[in-house]
């Protein structure tokens, strides 16, 4: 009994003890249910938030990214605001400037122009800008011719030269005033040609008579042939070549047959000493440069040239044959930054142009000028923006392999983008012997006026070997004969440009002077390739390394 009241209880407690975990096990299932749902909830809760937060910070968006927009806007309606002003500031300044430009580029216009037309006017007062050989036309030349032959019939007349020399004086007075005068308006229109200038028919003529004349004279008179550079005598020399021609004596260098050989000689024994006439105290030098040379025309053309060339000043200039060195002493006083080198054999001709081109200078132009008595077939010095040989000097030059070589020094004495500049003349009537003559006055007053008389002597058609002469006749009608002479060999275009370019030089351009309505020279030259031939011409060659 006891045994089964246990197993009873032990049954009832096994029963309580279920029923304790299953309530348990209820409690913790409701708890979990009850902790699950508040969780959902609160998620749900949660994500409700986050939903209605976004919603909201969706709404603002539109709002916010509006605002950014206007201000945007606004920046850039500030920005094209300033913009706007900053670019009529900068028109208003820009016009000011064109303004400004305006007055100073019409400033610079007209005093560029005043200063032309000073170079024109000043040029036009004398035959200093005249050189050798300016192309003349039929009608200069049948002027000349009809004047040379009534010149040469009024020679042959055997009226007494006494009882004629005051009217015929007084003649060549009036026309030496007239001369003059048309002289000094056509100055700017000569351009180096003097002496190459187109000869009288009625020369032809007479050429025999006036040959025949020099020869004679030519024996107690030394023709001095220079083999690198012309032959000029020396200063000392002049008086002793001048012959005085009593007053109305015929101007031909030729028809005096020696009559005036030994004049002042033996003839005023007796009598006292003879006064020195005008030809006695001249210094061919000095008429030379105002017969012939013009600097300040052949520096205008090279800088010209260069600038066209390459795009800048020309700086150094090499002057070969440079003489008495007037282009190199002119080119240094032109600009303070230039250079010039010049180079001649003729020791006294250079010592000459040290004291009377060089001296004049200021000490700094004098210091950028170097004189060199030198061969220009030598090379050597500073490489040179240009190189020119002027004045023909390069006719002494007779053969082709002479000349190439000649070119090649230059070539390579040249900067890299240096030019060679030289001249020519020709023509129908620059291969006939011919006598011409010019007037001449210095602008400065300080030489009476004078008569250049260019003379070419002979010309050989097979070799092109030509002889000049240059002679100066004063105003009391005493002359200097010979002054200068030139053996030369007269070179043609085509051979001239041949041997340029196989002397290395890449181009070569042929300058032509231009003319006016009349057949004068204008002083302008252009290039060309093809022109019609004339009686006379002169040409720049220009050639770039």
């Amino acid at each position: 009994m006891a045994k089964a009241k246990k197993k009873t209880t032990a049954v009832k407690k096994k029963a309580v003890a279920k029923k304790k975990t299953a309530a348990k096990k209820k409690a913790a299932s409701s708890r979990a249910g009850a902790a699950k749902k508040k969780a959902t909830a609160g998620k749900k809760a949660t994500a409700k938030k986050k939903a209605t937060a976004k919603k909201k910070a969706t709404a603002k968006k539109p709002a916010a990214k509006k605002a950014t927009a206007q201000k945007k806007a606004a920046k850039k309606k500030a920005a094209s605001s300033q913009g706007a002003a900053k670019k009529k500031a900068a028109g208003k300044k820009a016009t000011a400037r064109k303004k400004t430009s305006s007055k100073t580029g019409a400033a610079k216009k007209k005093a560029t122009a005043g200063k032309k037309g000073a170079a024109k006017k000043k040029a036009a007062t004398s035959d200093s800008s005249a050189k050798k050989g300016t192309a003349k036309k039929k009608a200069a030349t049948k002027k000349k011719t009809a004047g040379k032959k009534a010149a040469a019939e009024g020679a042959k007349k055997t009226a007494s030269k006494k009882k004629a020399a005051g009217k015929k004086a007084a003649g060549k007075k009036a026309a030496a005033e007239g001369a003059k005068k048309a002289a000094t308006k056509k100055a700017a229109t000569k351009k180096k040609a003097a002496g190459k200038k187109a000869a009288a028919e009625g020369a032809k003529k007479t050429a025999s008579k006036r040959k025949a004349g020099n020869e004679a004279a030519a024996q107690d008179e030394t023709v001095q042939t220079p083999m690198a550079e012309p032959a000029v005598e020396e200063p000392t020399e002049t008086a002793s070549s001048a012959t005085a021609a009593p007053a109305g004596e015929d101007d031909d260098m030729g028809k005096g047959k020696g009559k005036g050989k030994g004049k002042g000689k033996g003839k005023s024994k007796g009598k006292g000493k003879k006064k020195k006439t005008l030809a006695d105290k001249a210094d061919r030098h000095v008429l030379y440069q105002l017969s012939v040379q013009s600097p300040e025309a052949d520096i205008e053309f090279f800088t010209e040239r260069y600038r066209d060339l390459r795009g800048k000043d020309p700086k150094v200039l090499r002057e070969d044959f440079c003489g008495t060195a007037y282009l190199s002493s002119t080119w240094a006083a032109s600009a303070d930054d230039r250079r010039a080198q010049g180079v001649d054999l003729d020791e006294p001709t250079l010592n000459w142009g040290r004291k009377h081109n060089l001296a004049p200078l200021s000490k700094d132009a004098r210091s950028r000028v170097d004189l060199r008595q030198e061969n220009v077939l030598d090379g050597g010095g500073e490489p040179a923006d240009i190189t020119c040989a002027m004045n023909f000097s390069y006719g002494v030059f007779k053969t082709r392999q002479e000349l190439r070589r000649y070119f090649e020094v230059a070539h390579q004495q040249l900067a890299d983008d240096g030019m060679f500049i030289t001249e020519l003349y020709g023509g129908t009537e620059g291969v006939i012997e011919v006598l011409d003559e010019r007037e001449i006055e210095d602008p400065d007053g300080k030489v009476a006026d004078f008569t250049y008389i260019w003379e070419q002597a002979a010309y050989n058609p097979i070799t092109h070997d030509t002889l000049c002469h240059i002679h100066f006749k004063m105003g009391d009608g005493s002359k200097i004969k010979k002054a200068f002479t030139y053996d030369w060999r007269l070179w043609s275009i085509p051979e001239m440009r041949e041997l340029l370019y196989e002397a290395g030089f890449t181009s070569v351009r042929v300058f032509w002077e231009a003319t006016d309505d009349d057949g004068d020279g204008t002083g302008e030259y252009y290039p060309t390739e093809k022109e019609d031939n004339q009686e006379s011409w002169l040409v720049y060659i220009v050639a770039g390394k």
